[in-house]
């Protein structure tokens, strides 16, 4: 998490570029940094929170080319999806 921070702190001109999302349907709320890796590719580690900000799942995922499909890798189970 702090190398994603760093990264995104650096390529933003100090500021990272961070993302919060409410999904009251689902009753969950997702905090993302987006960060551009050393081999090009965009980015995201997300962190998902239920109503009570209990954390439910952590996360590092990575785009595709255009920016519209994500592949992920939850770090505390172990899956990709």
């Amino acid at each position: 998490m702090n190398e994603a921070i760093n990264a995104s702190t650096a390529q933003h001109n100090g500021k990272p570029q961070l993302g919060r999302v409410r999904q009251p349907e689902f009753k969950t709320c997702s905090m993302a940094i987006f960060f551009t890796s050393k081999d090009g590719k965009e980015n995201m580690v997300r962190t998902m929170e239920d109503s009570n900000g209990k954390v439910i799942s952590r996360e590092m995922c990575e785009f595709n080319q255009f920016g519209d499909v994500r592949i992920c890798i939850d770090w505390d189970r172990g899956t990709t999806h």
